[in-house]
């Protein structure tokens, strides 16, 4: 009983701390309030995704829609397009389904699970690259990496793979890098390395829970088999 209640303050206690980092770090950023709420949104659904629950698919699906209209009014189409047309969908279909195959065991890439998801990042990034370029993308090889990244952690999420979380941690990382770079170089982007670490560790975060519940729903197969 101890044992849950500290678990349950733990987890309240960071949820608090990270909502009012994010909070913090797009106030003293100086962006829109609107900018604010949805990635305040992105942070507490990741949350609840690490921890397997299913509110936290319902909340993907209302970030995607918030994120996909702020994209496409700022001119980020290929935003929109990922947010509306690939994140929701998934974020929907996670949602609602049913009980036993929504909580089912979580899945791990074999190896040829792996060399597949690889090579459509690459594909789908340097495809992206070049149509962004086309279309007059500011970055289109920042757009056109993460694009791709983020695409294929979509699908993995549809799954319900391990992987989402390594996935969406590399794309965390790109965006820090190249952030950091032109806070270095032109004295911009802070507060979305600020915000992208807090997601890198909530990244991290859900490749170790989800480790420990599938090792935990393994044991408890193998013992209902014996």
């Amino acid at each position: 009983m101890k044992e849950t209640l500290k678990k349950r303050i733990y987890s309240v206690g960071l949820y608090v701390f990270l909502l009012i980092a994010v909070f913090l770090v797009g106030v003293f950023g100086k962006d829109k309030w609107y900018a604010v709420l949805s990635s305040v949104i992105a942070v507490i659904y990741l949350l609840l995704l690490n921890e397997g629950i299913r509110l936290g698919y319902l909340l993907c699906g209302v970030y995607a829609v918030a994120y996909g209209v702020i994209s496409y009014l700022n001119g980020l189409y290929a935003g929109a397009f990922y947010h509306v047309f690939v994140l929701l969908p998934c974020g929907i279909y996670r949602f609602f389904k049913k009980k036993e195959e929504r909580e089912g065991q979580i899945q791990f890439l074999r190896l040829r699970g792996w060399i597949f998801s690889c090579l459509v990042t690459v594909i789908l990034g340097v495809a992206a690259f070049f149509l962004l370029q086309k279309i007059g993308d500011p970055q289109p090889l920042l757009d056109g990496a993460t694009l791709a990244v983020s695409v294929v952690t979509a699908f993995l999420m549809a799954q319900k793979y391990i992987e989402m979380w390594v996935f969406n941690l590399f794309s965390s990382l790109i965006y820090i890098a190249v952030w950091t770079i032109q806070f270095f170089s032109i004295g911009v982007g802070l507060s979305i390395v600020a915000l992208q670490t807090v997601v890198a560790f909530i990244n991290i975060r859900g490749i170790i829970l989800w480790y420990r519940q599938s090792k935990h729903s393994r044991k408890k197969n193998d013992e209902c088999m014996l």
